[in-house]
């Protein structure tokens, strides 16, 4: 679920590079596809650590917190 989740995030990001805003319906398309796999992703790991680590295209690691609000995402 990790890989399909990458993969969303690397597409998001591929159709930002070309020009593409967040209000096209390709990226809205993908950003509902991530919100579906997150939410899957928090609701079978519920038992274990809220939250994961992604290696973000720039290098920089993203750590996710599921379940929280938008404030608790940090970058590193």
């Amino acid at each position: 679920m990790i890989n399909e989740i990458e993969h969303l995030r690397k597409q998001m990001h591929d159709a930002f590079e070309t020009g593409l805003s967040l209000t096209d319906v390709r990226m809205i398309h993908i950003s509902q596809n991530l919100d579906k796999l997150l939410t899957k992703f928090h609701t079978t790991h519920k038992n274990e650590s809220k939250s994961f680590h992604l290696k973000s295209i720039n290098g920089r690691e993203n750590v996710i917190m599921l379940g929280g609000d938008a404030s608790q995402n940090e970058l590193k």
